[in-house]
């Protein structure tokens, strides 16, 4: 039989854990979004300052800015878009790609989707053009398409926005740091306030 008490005590612990699991879930998702755009951010970095032909950052993924309508609504103005390179055997029909095309001898990307193949040659349109573009061969392409994140080329487009997001990161990080030396002083200080009204009790039945 477990008494008033018991049950108290175990529902409070019970709240208190769950209480617990509930902060390392939404502090886990925050510390995986935030390496994520620390990630993005170094990599962008790299990318745009020190990547002689600015198409690839870390470990081959690249990131680029939507800057026409010729894949709407697949791709929409400045979404932010985010490929990986790829061999020219692991391309198919259908995928987005990312290549490059020069013009006034200055590589231009451009993304669009493959309608033919035939051995390195392909053919490409974009989705919401009326004609294809003039084939290609497969060492023009820069990589293939993975994700976007709509609209996020507003903040990409300089060098300044991942350096904010780097800024935020640490930031962020010192916060965390405060808090858990907040927190670790706040738990002390409870567990002796504890122990002293133990004490107290334990006097008070001992008279």
């Amino acid at each position: 039989m477990v008494k008033k008490g018991e049950q108290g005590v175990n529902k409070f612990e019970k709240n208190k854990r769950i209480k617990k699991n509930v902060v390392f879930f939404f502090s886990t998702i925050v510390w995986f979004i935030s390496a994520f755009l620390l990630l993005f951010s170094l990599s962008h970095l790299y990318q745009q300052l020190f990547n002689k032909e600015k198409h690839l950052g870390f470990f081959g993924f690249g990131d680029g800015v939507v800057v026409s309508e010729s894949m709407v609504p697949v791709l929409n103005v400045n979404d932010l878009i985010f490929y990986k390179q790829v061999d020219g055997d692991e391309l198919q029909l259908g995928d987005i790609i990312i290549y490059k095309k020069v013009e006034n001898n200055l590589d231009k990307l451009i993304v669009h989707q493959i309608i033919s193949i035939d051995d390195n040659v392909l053919v490409t349109k974009g989705v919401n053009n009326e004609f294809p573009d003039a084939p290609i061969i497969t060492s023009d392409v820069v990589g293939k398409y993975l994700f976007k994140i709509d609209n996020a080329g507003y903040f990409s487009s300089t060098i300044f926005g991942p350096i904010i997001l780097i800024l935020i990161f640490v930031v962020m990080t010192i916060i965390e740091v405060v808090l858990n030396k907040l927190r670790k002083q706040k738990t002390l200080q409870k567990i002796s306030q504890e122990n002293d009204t133990r004490k107290a009790i334990d006097y008070f039945f001992d008279i």
